[in-house]
């Protein structure tokens, strides 16, 4: 391109072309009259153009085309051993599928047959769970009956014992009481009326003496002139005989007062004892008894009193546990 534009304005090489007006100052460079202005002309070079920006670029660009093709080439190249590879892949498993079809029928033949089998275990499975169920309900009905069986056993076990318990225990009472003569003590015996020995005993004995002017037991607790307490321990007491007796000595007894019916006293107290069964607990017998003087026929009685009243007022006129009088046991002769 740039050879050709210098051609075109180098008049040695166009010699058709007329040579510009020479002259000198500003005349010479005004065209010549008539003529068309020249297109101004490019300066003349005396250097050689450079060809080398131009063979590099031709010489990229042809790089660039060669490596597209190249690249192409490769892609194509692949595309098509990846389509041979999955043809061979799909024949191969078309192949293998039509070798395996009658293996696959067999197969299913045999899974027909398994499941046929089993649909009939499982038709067993249900007779048999259906018959477990009814022995389960009748096991139940039956553990149901041995329940009640055994309840009914363990109730008769639990009477009988507690029949033999209230037939063969140890039971201590109060024994016939006796005052001496002179009236200065009271006497009764522990009796053991069970059937086995009896464990170990406590008596407590609460005793209160009076003045009284009209012999009535209302007068008595403003009127207590003596008072005191004691207590008797014994090992065990058997059945059938009177082997211990409980002295309560009476020191505010005065004979003549009391044979006048001018004095009378009040005894009350508990028998504490194992009934002889181990693991029961303690029974308690408790007694009462105060002295009436029948002024009718000149006679002193012993009269039962309730002891669930007379016991707690007897601990409050006597200042329980304070007035406490040690009393020995004694047997009989």
């Amino acid at each position: 391109m740039l050879e050709g534009n210098r051609s075109e304005n180098n008049p040695a090489d166009n010699p058709e072309r007329e040579p510009p007006y020479e002259g000198t100052g500003a005349e010479s460079k005004l065209p010549p009259i008539g003529a068309p202005p020249e297109p101004p002309q490019a300066p003349a070079s005396t250097e050689a153009p450079d060809k080398e920006p131009s063979k590099w670029r031709e010489n990229t660009k042809l790089g660039l085309e060669i490596a597209g093709v190249v690249i192409l080439i490769c892609y194509t190249v692949f595309t098509y051993l990846q389509w041979h590879q999955i043809r061979r892949t799909n024949d191969l498993t078309q192949t293998a599928l039509d070798g395996s079809k009658d293996s696959l029928g067999q197969t299913l033949l045999k899974m027909q047959s398994q499941t046929d089998a089993t649909n009939r275990l499982y038709g067993e499975a249900q007779k048999q769970t259906a018959q477990a169920t009814t022995l389960a309900t009748n096991s139940g009905i039956q553990a149901g009956e041995a329940k009640v069986t055994a309840g009914a056993a363990t109730s008769a076990a639990q009477t009988a014992k507690d029949a033999l318990h209230v037939s063969e225990r140890a039971y201590l009472v109060m024994g016939k009481p006796s005052l001496s003569k002179p009236i200065t003590s009271f006497t009764f015996p522990i009796e053991n009326i069970g059937r086995i020995p009896s464990g170990t005993v406590e008596v407590l004995v609460h005793e209160v003496t009076y003045t009284v002017s009209t012999g009535l037991l209302t007068d008595a607790p403003i009127n207590a002139s003596e008072k005191h307490w004691s207590e008797i321990d014994v090992q065990t007491v058997t059945p059938g005989s009177a082997e211990f007796f409980v002295n309560v000595g009476l020191p505010g007894i005065v004979t003549d007062r009391i044979d006048s019916g001018q004095q009378m006293f009040e005894i009350a107290g508990t028998i504490s004892y194992s009934d002889g069964f181990p693991s029961t607990p303690q029974s308690v017998y408790k007694f009462c008894l105060f002295s009436q003087f029948m002024s009718d026929i000149k006679t002193l009685h012993l009269v039962p009193c309730n002891p669930e009243i007379i016991i707690p007022r007897l601990k409050q006129i006597e200042e329980y546990p304070a007035n406490e009088q040690k009393v020995p046991t004694d047997s009989p002769n």
